[in-house]
């Protein structure tokens, strides 16, 4: 051969091998080459990151010694096998790299004898870690689902048997003499009952079911005003700083719901920080790309209002981080907390189409993000909140009640009368519109869900009957599809189980005050 032949040949080989690691480099993937003893005859990669020793060290060692006897055996025996049998095989594995944890795919083959050579093996090994991270997230948000289905169904039933409980207490309350044993001992089972209502609502929110009042918030203005309570909260041996961005821009959001999400964060950032250290909330506008939202579950391109919750804790490591929004997962001793609070943030950010993630590791603190819907338009002015007295004068009005639970309705029935409302109760929706058609009705106090007809159906209907009737729709499954759309009608409000007498009342009394 000619020395311009060589030499052709030559410039062949070293453009093949670029064109080879080029294609790597797209795969983020690994060739490799062994002999039957599974030692390392060649490699070509194009991210020198990927190995887990470098190049010099790998030639011609076996991949036992250069793996370890845990990662190496598996897959020195596997080459063998593809060796002697001349069958390819597939099989996956993990390493630690300087890094951190990476998932491997090894496709192992036979490759033929080439120009004098013996038969070799050759592996392509592909870097699987973004795809096994996505896949965790994805088994995550699904068992998140599926608890969150299961305390939604609980919290229902519960929220019905709480709402009895809890008027029936307030009516001991306030027929047993001041000062004695009785009453206090109602008021305990008062006390308990609210305490019993909380923990439902923390349940709703886990699971995504809560009613939520969303509206367009100033972020920096809810941070701000929390700001005293929040240094009561954490204690003054923690330095709280905010670090809020002055263009900021709005987010949907309800905002009693933020402000649990902040004071949950702040918290958590308490028991971490134990002894003393620093929590910062800072705020930021970003934008997510498809690039970020592609390697996320429930998470879609967009603009954003990040708050970002950082203290200079102990930190977690990473199997604490992994179930860091379970639900009832504490790394307390027992007794301190339920477990509850970050799975709340969780559920709520999730709900309301906001996304949530946290950097942490054993000694480096932790690092909260809260991504909101980003808005232009500018944040609402609050109403003035309503201040009447519970009881206004009633003057006869006539309410009508419907609700499936017995023990509801006959709550409701007591509460209203001794408000001094004209009460009917109906059984059921047809009860009702029967009613309708001969007795002049002011408010409609109904259940959403119901068997046979929901409240919000019945009201449209009475409304056709009577157009001037108010309602008030209660419930206690908020994530019923119909729960979602009431108000249906004009002169309408919803009230979520449990309530309080008070509430109930005052609801009715702004009701019949509203003009027709």
């Amino acid at each position: 051969m000619t020395a311009n032949g060589t030499a052709s040949v030559g410039d062949e080989l070293v453009a093949s091998e670029s064109r080879l690691r080029a294609i790597l480099g797209c795969t983020k993937g690994i060739v490799f080459e062994f002999d039957r003893d599974a030692r390392y005859l060649n490699l070509w990669t194009h991210e020198e990151s990927l190995l887990a020793r470098p190049r010099s060290e790998v030639i011609g060692r076996t991949i036992v010694e250069a793996l370890g006897e845990e990662v190496g055996r598996p897959l020195a025996e596997c080459v063998r096998r593809v060796y002697d049998t001349g069958i390819s095989e597939t099989l996956e594995y993990e390493l630690v790299l300087r890094g951190g944890r990476r998932w491997f795919l090894a496709d192992i083959l036979i490759t033929p004898p080439t120009g004098g050579r013996e038969r070799t093996v050759a592996a392509l090994v592909r870097d699987m870690t973004a795809h096994k991270q996505l896949e965790e997230q994805l088994r995550q948000a699904q068992k998140m689902e599926a608890i969150g289905q299961l305390v939604g169904g609980i919290a229902h039933d519960f929220n019905n048997i709480l709402t009895t409980i809890v008027g029936y207490s307030e009516l001991l309350v306030e027929g047993l003499e001041k000062g004695t044993g009785m009453r206090r001992h109602a008021l305990r089972i008062r006390q308990a009952a609210e305490r019993a209502s909380g923990l439902t609502k923390q349940l709703l929110a886990y699971g995504r079911k809560e009613l939520l009042v969303p509206e367009i918030l100033d972020v920096n203005i809810v941070i701000s005003s929390m700001a005293d309570m929040l240094r009561r909260l954490i204690g003054e041996h923690i330095e709280l700083r905010l670090e809020l961005d002055p263009q900021l821009g709005g987010a949907k959001f309800d905002r009693a719901k933020l402000e649990q999400v902040i004071m949950n964060l702040a918290l958590n950032a308490r028991d971490a920080l134990g002894a003393g250290g620093r929590l910062t909330f800072r705020t930021d506008s970003v934008e997510l790309d498809e690039a970020f939202c592609t390697q996320r579950v429930e998470c879609s391109p967009g603009s954003y209002v990040l708050i970002t919750a950082t203290d200079t804790g102990k930190g977690m490591d990473a199997a604490t981080k992994t179930r860091i929004f379970d639900p009832f997962f504490t790394t307390k001793e027992v007794g301190r907390g339920t477990g509850l609070g970050l799975s709340m943030v969780h559920g709520i950010v999730k709900q309301s189409g906001g996304h949530i993630e946290v950097d942490s590791e054993p000694g480096r603190g932790a690092s909260f993000r809260v991504y909101l819907p980003r808005v232009i338009t500018p944040p609402a002015v609050a109403a003035a909140a309503d201040l009447r007295p519970p009881d206004a004068t009633t003057n006869g009005h006539t309410v009508v009640i419907v609700e499936d639970d017995v023990d509801v309705r006959q709550l409701l029935d007591s509460h209203l009368r001794s408000a001094g409302y004209n009460v009917v109760v109906a059984d059921d929706p047809d009860a009702a519109l029967q009613l309708a058609r001969t007795l002049p009705i002011d408010v409609l106090v109904t259940d959403v869900v119901m068997p046979k007809m929901g409240g919000d159906e019945l009201a449209l209907r009475m409304r056709e009957l009577q157009p001037n009737v108010r309602v008030l729709y209660i419930s206690g499954y908020p994530e019923d599809p119909r729960v979602a759309h009431v108000p249906r009608v004009p002169r309408s409000v919803f009230l979520p189980k449990p309530f309080t007498r008070q509430a109930l009342v005052q609801e009715v009394n702004a009701l019949v005050e509203m003009r027709s």
